[in-house]
């Protein structure tokens, strides 16, 4: 029996990473293997229900992100990712891999496994294990980067990463950085996707190309009633879900603007608010349904159209032949949504088009005092109008060209085996 210690990245408060890892963990349980996690963060919990040891990580401590009033963030650099997880020292990091060896050094696994957590491949490092990435497209450090879909503006500075890790890699006896996406290299990478919706120019050494990784339907459990009662009806369903993590399904402007766009068509509107609350001025016509939360195994089987934000929430969509309306809230998400688009499954539509901002911000970036400077470039005013989301919706409702390409990916995902090859 062989055990795999998994470390995926919790910091942004999203469940993605988590349950691509979760994915693998019981493909490799149901071998005869152990899978084990080390993270913190909110969704412990979830893990600990799904059967698994969990060893809490302490250092950098979460600290819950909520959207700040940004409609849109212009994120090309993992450097970003370096200082909103909270790895702005090089004692932080020592004090993460401390924690994490002494994981190891309880737990004994035979490899680690990483899903954007920034310290795996220095976790191996340190212990001389193997470490094995999940590794997006976009984020794979042996390819060049994406072509964004536009320009930094003049001024905009990445967060300046070389001082938090120089000295840990030279104790580690390894070069330096190159690129911040370095940190994310590994002994095997696998691409939890196929090739229209995750490309890569070339295919590099030890990648693999595995599929959806999604987790298997362990019972749906009993579906509320009011879900039961709308499955009744014959009118579709439109669901809708944001991820909790950005704060925008609980944000008032874009609960307005779904009211505002889809109230009183014929048609059900499920909205997940992401466990946020409705505000209490909102007068929610007879169609739109919000919840804190729904089980996608019970949602997606019986929806028509789903509206989202372009995370790996996409595989599920896509498993279930659904076509989309993707409304995305950071770069990574602004490209994965076009990509569907251009398989002719999705349909994109920008939160704002309004003029870019540059936001300041103060950090450590490896010295004492918070004396360093990177630059966010930000969007802070939605632009997008009720009729345009309307429109939107209902072409991937009556459009068969959209359903049908779909359905095309849905055969092309399902062709590959995901967490189970």
């Amino acid at each position: 029996m062989a055990t795999l210690l998994f470390f995926p990245n919790y910091l942004g408060g999203g469940f993605g990473h988590i349950g691509r890892c979760l994915a693998l963990a019981e493909a490799w349980q149901k071998r005869g293997h152990q899978a084990v996690f080390a993270m913190g963060g909110p969704h412990m919990e979830r893990v600990e229900q799904a059967g698994f040891d969990v060893y809490p990580l302490h250092t950098p401590r979460y600290t819950p992100h909520r959207n700040l009033g940004l409609a849109y963030v212009r994120v090309t650099d993992i450097a970003y990712q370096v200082a909103r997880d909270g790895f702005d020292h090089a004692r932080i990091v020592q004090q993460a891999l401390k924690e994490s060896q002494e994981i190891i050094r309880r737990v004994q696994p035979d490899a680690l496994v990483g899903d954007g957590y920034l310290l795996t491949r220095l976790i191996g490092l340190a212990t001389k294990l193997p470490v094995i990435q999940i590794t997006k497209s976009v984020s794979h450090p042996h390819v060049p980067p994406p072509a964004w879909t536009d320009a930094p503006l003049p001024g905009v500075v990445p967060p300046d990463i070389i001082p938090v890790f120089k000295p840990i890699l030279r104790a580690l006896g390894a070069p330096p950085l190159t690129h911040p996406l370095d940190l994310l290299d590994g002994d095997l990478h696998l691409i939890p996707g196929i090739l229209p919706l995750d490309p890569l120019p070339s295919l590099p050494p030890r990648t693999h190309y595995v599929g959806p990784m999604v987790r298997a339907p362990r019972g749906k459990g009993t579906p509320p009633p009011w879900l039961q009662s709308l499955a009744e009806k014959e009118e579709p369903i439109v669901y809708i879900t944001v991820g909790g993590a950005s704060g925008i399904a609980g944000n008032p402007t874009f609960q307005h603007l779904v009211v505002a766009a889809l109230g009183g068509r014929p048609y059900q509107v499920v909205f997940s608010t992401g466990g946020q609350e409705p505000p209490e001025d909102i007068s929610l016509p007879q169609n739109i349904h919000f919840t804190r939360w729904i089980n996608p195994h019970n949602i997606l089987p019986i929806a028509r159209t789903v509206v989202f934000h372009g995370g790996y929430t996409r595989m599920e969509v896509l498993l279930h032949g659904l076509p989309s309306v993707v409304i995305p809230f950071h770069s990574e998400q602004e490209y994965y949504g076009r990509l569907l688009q251009e398989a002719g499954a999705s349909i994109v539509l920008s939160y704002s088009t309004a003029p870019y901002q540059r936001l300041n911000v103060m950090w450590r970036g490896g010295r004492p005092w918070k004396r360093s400077r990177y630059t966010l470039q930000v969007r802070t005013q939605p632009t997008l109008s009720p009729a345009t989301l309307r429109d939107a919706v209902e072409a991937t409702l009556h459009h068969p060209s959209l359903r049908a390409s779909a359905e095309a990916l849905q055969k092309a995902l399902q062709s590959l085996q995901g967490s189970d090859q």
